[in-house]
């Protein structure tokens, strides 16, 4: 299977399900069901694939991009959103990894995303074990992993330097941040009413 085989399967699974950008359980499950259909060796190489993409991905500038969307990126938190990224399809994912402040576009403030797709990371093992009853055997990459992100390194928490590097998304998630949130708000306001209310032990007398 090479890469285009790899988005076609993808895609096929995208097609089966409504909801891939909130939560990829769902897209997660097609994927097997997908997968399984194939021959071992094609579920094989699906994985080898999938791990060349997070091999060349794994770059200083879209992990910023991660930890700024989901506000922190730990090694693991930036593997599930790649594969999350992956998730999103092949368009996606070219313009996120040649340009990851192109992520400003993707998002949607109207969504609750995790952008957690570390069950996609699983898709390929569980549906091998299925049809070959057996492990899938380790896959043989053509790159070897790095031993860091490529790229220059830099302080995350530097409010400045990520709007110098990523600025359309550092605006979008700030104009994000800025936005009331309803649920506090409704917090709040219970709150409020709780303190009005009449409390076990007060003189009170509903109202006739």
């Amino acid at each position: 299977m090479d890469r285009q085989g790899f988005w076609d399967t993808i895609a096929r699974a995208r097609a089966e399900v409504e909801e891939t950008y909130e939560d990829t359980e769902d897209l997660a499950e097609a994927l097997i069901d997908v997968l399984a259909e194939l021959e071992p060796a094609d579920i094989a190489d699906f994985d080898d694939e999938f791990q060349r993409l997070f091999t060349e991905s794994y770059r200083v500038d879209l992990w910023a991009a991660a930890y700024l969307i989901c506000g922190g990126a730990s090694d693991d938190g930036f593997d599930y959103f790649r594969a999350w990224l992956i998730g999103q399809g092949r368009t996606s994912w070219d313009a996120a990894v040649a340009d990851p402040d192109s992520l400003a576009g993707l998002l949607d403030p109207d969504a609750d995303a995790d952008f957690d797709g570390e069950s996609l990371m699983y898709a390929a093992s569980t549906a091998y074990e299925r049809v070959a009853d057996a492990s899938l055997p380790p896959g043989v990459s053509p790159n070897a992993v790095p031993d860091g992100p490529v790229g220059d390194a830099f302080d995350f928490d530097d409010d400045a330097e990520l709007q110098a590097r990523l600025p359309r998304l550092f605006e979008v998630i700030e104009a994000l941040e800025a936005e009331p949130d309803d649920e506090a708000e409704e917090d709040e306001d219970d709150e409020e009413d709780d303190d009005e209310a009449p409390q076990y032990g007060d003189a009170w007398t509903p109202r006739r």
